[in-house]
């Protein structure tokens, strides 16, 4: 009887670290953005968040919100501007808010 519940421990435990390391199945999929634009105006802008790589998204993601409508699009982190910012340089974007979620 004792090795009876040895045996159903180790295949739980088993069991338990083979789902562990498996990989998450909506990993990459829950990204702010599904499309993002190299088009932009930074006059129209009021703000700019650029969100780092995580756990639910396997990109850099760069978010503006424009100043009338309130909407928010996102653009590609590979415009000059965006790495500018990236850098430090936001001489060009004065009058616009930016919060940078990258760790520095």
């Amino acid at each position: 009887m004792e090795s009876r519940g040895l045996i159903t421990i180790c295949v739980l435990l088993v069991s338990a670290s083979l789902i562990e390391g498996m990989a998450a199945p909506h990993r990459g999929r829950r990204c702010l953005c599904s499309q993002s634009t190299t088009n932009l105006n930074i006059k129209t802008v009021s703000k700019m968040e650029i969100f780092p790589v995580s756990s639910t998204c396997e990109k850099i993601e760069v978010v503006v919100t424009i100043k009338k409508s309130k909407k928010t699009i996102c653009i590609s982190p590979n415009i000059k501007l965006v790495n500018e910012v990236i850098s430090g340089n936001t001489r060009n974007v004065k009058n616009v808010k930016i919060l940078n979620h990258l760790k520095k």
